[in-house]
């Protein structure tokens, strides 16, 4: 299979060294070049023809954010894979509002593991989500988890009203969750909760960045925080949400440092697997673009209980990986495009 063919853009030469090391250690992967700023990444770009662009978002000449704009000007216009630091998270998500892949975090002084090996295992389940939006997949870390086969629902379980929407989203997912969640009305009878697969950081700008775009309220989710219909629960980066009662009996948000799962913390089956607890199967479980397979495990539980599952469609994900393993996996009852999502989770709550 072809390898896919990357350009490294970093105005340090010392992270270009690093990135090309750790680069060259992955099999399927060819560097092609290197540039250190965005001007001279785009003339490489028209000769070289690279699959992927890292890029950094702060240089000389023209930065990264410049480049965004430009590139899309190129006949074939390669993926961009942003590269930066945690103190830029709103500079990342206008990054990906600009059209850029995803975004890892570089480094930092002080931290416990090794650059490089921080490095590889944040580039890992990015570049094989790339692999995957370009038809060709690479040895970045270990396979999709299978799930059990198809099985039929319980017929003797009616389809309930949902009291909840969960949401699941991985790649794409910034972008895509700008198009839904504006979107929902105010109004909303029901309470949403959404993982989106983002390291610390990141999803309390997320939330904010929605907040002002949505007539609904969205926040970044804090652990004993009580569900309120109308508003949307972000999990914080990094950590697991899950769902629980309150001394009185009223739904709350439990933040927790449990284990990740599917190579995911936060991760889509564990909130899904607490909603069924709590609200025993009457949610609506949405799940949307992003690699691999979370999320299919927890639907399987919602829809065998009588709850409704919905998937992205594959023409408008990023990446079709979660939705289409639930859909293969049998327990989806609709197929919807992204501009349509938030009308189907308006009126879910009045079915």
């Amino acid at each position: 299979m072809k390898p896919l063919s990357f350009l490294i853009v970093d105005d340090s030469s010392v992270f270009r060294v690093m990135l090309r090391e750790v680069l060259n250690e992955i099999s399927g992967i060819r560097i092609v070049g290197t540039a250190a700023n965005g001007e001279s990444a785009l003339k490489q770009v028209e000769q070289l023809k690279p699959d992927i662009v890292t890029l950094d978002l702060n240089m000389p000449v023209m930065d990264g954010m410049t480049f965004l704009d430009q590139v899309k000007q190129v006949e074939k216009p390669p993926l961009v894979l942003v590269i930066t630091s945690t103190s830029a998270a709103e500079n990342a998500l206008n990054a990906l509002a600009k059209g850029a892949f995803e975004f890892i975090n570089k480094p930092e002084s002080g931290q416990e593991e090794d650059g490089p090996v921080y490095l590889r295992r944040q580039l890992g389940k990015v570049l094989r989500a790339a692999g995957a939006r370009l038809g060709r997949l690479t040895d970045t870390g270990p396979p999709t988890r299978q799930v059990e086969p198809p099985s039929p629902r319980d017929l003797s379980i009616p389809k309930k009203v949902p009291r909840a929407v969960v949401i699941g989203i991985s790649t794409g997912g910034p972008q895509a969750l700008g198009v839904v969640i504006p979107r929902l009305p105010a109004d909303l009878a029901v309470p949403v909760f959404v993982v989106q697969h983002m390291p610390p950081k990141y999803t309390r700008t997320l939330a904010d960045r929605l907040d002002r775009e949505s007539p609904i309220k969205v926040v970044e989710a804090q652990d004993g925080e009580r569900a309120r219909q109308g508003t949307v629960y972000l999990a914080p980066g990094g950590r697991q949400m899950g769902l629980g009662l309150d001394s009185n009996g009223f739904v709350v948000t439990r933040i927790t440092d449990d284990p990740p799962e599917n190579n995911c913390r936060p991760a889509v089956d564990y909130l899904l697997r607490s909603s069924v607890r709590i609200y025993n199967g009457a949610v609506l479980a949405v799940i949307m673009t992003g690699m691999g397979a979370d999320g299919t495990l927890g639907a399987r539980q919602i829809y065998r209980r009588g709850g409704r599952v919905i998937a992205q469609d594959r023409a408008s994900c990023t990446v079709f990986g979660m939705p289409q393993e639930a859909i293969k996996a049998g327990v989806v009852d609709k197929i919807v495009a992204l501009d349509k999502i938030a009308d189907e989770i308006a009126v879910s709550w009045m079915r």
